[in-house]
């Protein structure tokens, strides 16, 4: 993950995705999905050996992550 992909996911409205799996990469979100398992296995097929994607859930405004 590059510092990059972390100011994307922090700095932009992901509402859309609320309750969904996220893959950034390259300033833009890439894949999306509710199971987690399908995600990695696209980002697997479509990205293999990619170190620079960001893999994050999208929680609501109401949600706190220390």
């Amino acid at each position: 993950m590059t510092s990059s992909e972390f100011n994307y996911f922090t700095n932009h409205t992901l509402d859309r995705y609320t309750d969904e799996w996220v893959l950034v990469l390259n300033d833009r979100v890439v894949l999306h999905d509710k199971n987690l398992k399908n995600i990695l296995k696209a980002s697997d097929e479509k990205y293999p050996n990619n170190k620079d994607a960001l893999l994050a859930k999208v929680t609501d405004e109401r949600t706190l992550i220390l």
